[in-house]
């Protein structure tokens, strides 16, 4: 019976520690679940800016390296054509 009484303790002790982590609503258990959902979103936040870095960093590279991407990027930039090309400009066409 004593013995039985000495391992009943910390079973009582552990129940109410969780019954109590659950009820404190300050550092319980829905605190702990919220900061879990609160991590997660900020891990799938850095992994689109780690994708968005990837293709600035090829972007860069590109503008460094490629001409026909620095071509690209200038003729959109700044307007200009080659000697003997036509522009034909569109007007944008809004939504209705």
């Amino acid at each position: 019976m004593r013995r039985m009484a000495l391992a009943l303790g910390p079973v009582v002790a552990l129940s109410g520690a969780m019954i109590a982590l659950g009820l404190d609503h300050s550092e319980g258990m829905a605190t702990m679940f919220g900061l879990r959902e609160q991590a997660r979103q900020a891990r799938s936040r850095v992994s689109h800016m780690e994708a968005e870095k990837r293709r600035l960093l090829a972007l860069v590279h590109g503008l460094r390296s490629d001409p026909d991407q620095i071509e690209m990027a200038v003729r959109a930039r700044l307007g200009m054509v080659r000697r003997g090309e036509v522009v034909v400009r569109m007007p944008s066409v809004g939504k209705r």
